[in-house]
């Protein structure tokens, strides 16, 4: 067949590479190398997912063109690649990508910029080597395409030998992936050339970063010779599979199936396939158990029938079968097959040495009388053997794989498996992605970094832009609320806003559609309902990590150390998430930590922040000022030096208070979040009054125009909508929070390039008062439907005397005596107690409570419009 070569997306008919093209190949591949260097890995993960569902797809021109050509071609049938695309598929879910990149490198962002590494406390980016050279083998179609991935994921430029026996697959592939992202046509040349041509492979060993070898000695020894010394080499020769079925397994036709399993896939030529089989104990016993092997293999043959094989391929089976005839009559072995057929051949063989089969599904099954026997016999070759299928009961199973891993087998895993493989594995005893990558370190202080914090703004709007697009796509294809939500829209600031009471609707407990995956295994978190029916909200552990990450760095660059000694006074229970996502954020400080929560035992609580040393508060202002009067009545000065924040408003009046009687230094917001968000923004150092910088690592934030929904200049008002860029299983994307702000100046004395803005109050009739949110509704229930009333009200928030106090103001439809008055305003407060959250701050004192019943016309009212302001914040 006439061959193609693919030169960074353009395909050409030539047979073979010519020795003078290498020159300009090198030269664009050299100019490749900055450009893929510069596409976000979440890009690239993207257009591995799309290409993978092409490959599942019946109707895709690439998949037809395999299923018609590649049987000939490599021998496979159709079958087998049927399975082979399906692996494929498989492997480029991003789920897998991402899991495979997580488990290799620690995070796929290492190859995007340097990352921050608590750990080591420093900064570490993963590089790609440059110009790859992969020399693909020929025995699977599926191996070049998954070393096609690897490459591009590290952000190589990858020159691709191809196997003469499999000219066709990495082109399609190859094919595919440009298709879905042109931009990826820079990483990938794909050449034809006769393995042994000298002067070719001199060429490339001389000028290329690194080279990656599968294949048999000679090939693997051509390009070790004379390797200059700049160059680095990954070989990975010839391998095979062994199994090992111990005596306690159960020797059954599903122990066979799974045998037999390993056995036919690829019709042996991977380097897992196993080969040889050695059963612990009596011949007889093996013996026996081949029927169920023979059963085994016609039942696959039927399903997955053998590929067609060369001539030579039968005389070398054919030679084995013979000569297993003199092995029986000298009582040494026997061959069982079908007469008249080639499916399948298991060979007995009474030696107990390692030896390798003719492959095309022809087993050697041995017997020993205990595994001990094997060292001798094993460790020989275990250069040679990529992987060993093992059968035997826990316990055992452990410690004979610990002593055979000694042995140096580096593969062990369960019979039936051998030729699957799990994703994540290491490969010949290493990760494919560390090989393909050398690591860099940038060493200095890093007290309180934040990854995206300091990157210039451009480098900065590049990576957000592909972590949108990437959230978007993830959201589109597993949210079945989000899709129809979204419609055709999937350029993001084509997508429209979401509004709580929509998201609340489509979120657990009544519906899941929000969801991108199932529940299991994650933490429920829930608002306290004030604003209606609680709203909950999920969080797998690694996204509840992500979050006290955040947290825990705008603990550190707020100024809570090492050394301090943090008192954590937020709410626990009722499945608020604040106490526990505090005390895992000052995990990652390593400060003493008094997880003591919310109290109104005042006493108690000053005598533990007194008795441990506390020289930090973190909770709600409410909270706060409360064992701050309890100081101030005993005339202690504890000397707290340290104030952390959040929930509600802290007037200036409120932090002098605060300072005079704790003797606080430094008083700070601990961050801007909610709980359907996770954290949104951090106050840094030169921080004042509400104005935080956004994380950008882990949410986008924007500032719209409420009517419009268009974004609004610097400066000006308008409604935060925040967007969570690490949260997937509740998608959190273009979601108004309910308040509003104006960005800033970019520029801050502390040097960090993320967007400041400044939050300016609720957008919606809801006031936070002693920690919990209060909405108008609340209001709306005492007074609808009440002929006493002229259903115009108010409901306020003040401070006398630094202790919040919600206030609700009604107006009187008409006027009532005075012992009426009384009467009414006590039951309308007896009635709103049985609101949980009023109740609760009301028992745990950090608020005051009180109606008050004005007379008809006395509501106070907007000049210009004439209407009354639904909710008042009077606190200073």
């Amino acid at each position: 067949m006439e061959r193609t070569q693919f030169l960074f997306g353009k395909e050409i008919a030539k047979n073979s590479l010519e020795p003078e093209a290498i020159p300009s190949i090198l030269l664009r591949a050299m100019e490749a190398k900055k450009k893929m260097r510069e596409i976000p890995v979440s890009t690239i993960i993207g257009a591995l997912e799309r290409a993978g569902r092409k490959w599942a797809d019946e109707e895709y021109p690439g998949r037809r063109e395999a299923l018609e050509k590649l049987p000939g071609l490599i021998g496979f049938s159709r079958g087998m690649v049927e399975k082979g695309l399906g692996y494929i598929s498989e492997a480029l879910k991003r789920e897998n990508t991402e899991r495979e990149l997580e488990l290799q490198l620690g995070s796929r962002e290492y190859l995007d910029r340097f990352l921050y590494e608590k750990k080591y406390d420093g900064l570490l980016k993963a590089e790609p080597h440059g110009l790859l050279l992969h020399v693909s083998a020929g025995n699977v179609f599926v191996g070049a395409a998954l070393n096609i991935c690897n490459g591009l994921l590290t952000k190589n430029v990858n020159l691709i030998k191809l196997s003469s026996q499999d000219p066709l697959f990495p082109i399609l592939f190859a094919r595919s992936l440009v298709e879905e992202e042109p931009a990826l046509a820079e990483g990938l040349a794909l050449l034809h050339w006769k393995g042994g041509n000298a002067i070719i492979e001199d060429a490339f060993k001389s000028r290329v970063d690194a080279i990656s070898v599968f294949g048999g000695e000679d090939a693997v020894e051509s390009y070790r010779k004379a390797l200059p010394p700049n160059t680095q080499l990954f070989r990975h020769g010839p391998k095979i599979g062994v199994a090992l079925i111990g005596k306690e397994a159960k020797w059954d036709r599903e122990l066979a199936d799974r045998l037999v399993l390993d056995a036919c896939m690829w019709d042996q030529n991977a380097c897992s396939s196993p080969q040889l089989a050695y059963f612990e104990g009596k011949e007889e016993a093996v013996l026996e158990f081949i029927p169920l092997l023979a059963e085994a293999f016609r039942a696959k043959a039927k399903e997955i029938p053998i590929g067609d094989l060369s001539e030579d391929e039968r005389v070398e089976i054919s030679k084995a079968r013979e000569m297993a005839k003199v092995e029986k009559a000298r009582g040494l072995g026997q061959a069982f097959f079908d007469r008249g057929s080639i499916d399948w051949t298991v060979l007995f063989r009474s030696n107990p040495e390692f030896e390798t089969s003719p492959l095309n599904r022809t087993l050697i099954v041995k017997a020993v009388s205990d595994f001990s026997e094997l060292e001798d016999i094993l460790r020989p070759y275990v250069y040679y053997l990529q992987s060993l299928g093992l059968e035997l009961p826990h316990g055992r199973l452990e410690a004979f794989a610990g002593e055979l891993a000694s042995w140096g087998i580096t593969r062990i895993t369960e019979v039936g498996r051998m030729s699957a493989g799990k994703l994540g594995s290491p490969h010949d005893g290493g990760f494919p992605l560390r090989e393909m990558i050398r690591w860099a370190s940038l060493e200095r202080e890093f007290a309180g970094y934040v990854d995206l914090d300091y990157l210039q703004s451009s480098d900065k709007e590049k990576i957000l832009s592909a972590k949108l697009r990437d959230l978007v796509d993830y959201v589109a294809d597993r949210s079945p609320f989000y899709r129809k939500f979204w419609g055709a829209a999937r350029k993001f600031e084509e997508l429209p806003v979401l509004d709580r009471p929509t998201l609340a609707e489509n979120l657990p407990p009544r519906s899941q559609d929000a969801l991108t995956g199932p529940l299991q295994g994650t933490y429920i978190f829930s608002t306290g309902g004030t604003m209606g029916k609680p709203r909950v909200f999920t969080f797998t552990p690694d996204e509840l990590r992500d979050s006290t990450d955040v947290f825990g760095r705008g603990f550190r660059m707020a100024g809570i150390g090492k050394e301090d000694v943090v008192a954590n006074l937020f709410m626990p229970g009722y499945l608020w998430s604040s106490f526990i996502v505090t005390n895992q954020a000052l995990e990652t400080i390593g400060c003493t930590i008094l997880p003591i929560g919310a109290t109104s035992e005042r006493d108690k609580l000053a005598d533990l922040l007194l008795d441990l040393g506390a020289t930090c508060i973190v909770g709600i202002p409410t909270q706060i000022i409360a064992i701050a009067r309890e100081f101030e009545e005993r005339g202690v000065i504890p000397g707290i030096k340290k104030i952390g924040y959040a929930g509600e408003h802290l007037s200036q009046g409120s932090r002098d208070f605060l300072q005079r009687t704790l003797g606080a230094e430094r008083i700070f917001s601990v961050g801007y979040a909610a709980v359907d968000v996770g954290p949104i923004a951090y106050a840094c150092e030169h921080s004042e009054g509400t104005v935080h910088h956004v994380a950008s690592d882990y949410c986008f934030v924007e500032i719209l125009d409420p009517t419009t929904k268009k974004p609004v200049k610097e400066g000006e008002v308008g409604e935060i909508v925040v967007t969570n860029l690490k949260r997937r299983l509740t998608p959190i994307v273009r979601y108004a929070i309910g308040d509003l702000g104006r960005l800033l100046d970019e520029n801050c004395p502390c040097g960090r390039t993320s967007r400041r803005f400044e939050l300016l109050g609720r957008s919606d009739d809801v006031l936070i008062v002693g920690g919990s949110n209060y909405s108008t509704q609340m209001v709306e229930s005492l007074v609808s439907q009440d002929s006493r009333f002229s259903q115009n009200y108010q409901m306020v928030a003040t401070n006398p005397a630094h202790k919040d106090t919600l206030v609700f103001r009604l107006e009187l439809s008409k006027t009532l005596p005075a012992p009426d008055r009384e009467k009414l305003a006590e039951d309308l407060t007896l009635r709103a107690r049985k609101n949980k959250d009023l109740s609760f701050d009301l028992d745990t004192g950090v608020l005051d409570f009180r109606v008050e019943l004005l007379d008809p016309g006395k509501l106070p009212s907007v000049a210009r419009t004439q209407k009354t302001k639904r909710t008042l914040d009077l606190r200073k």
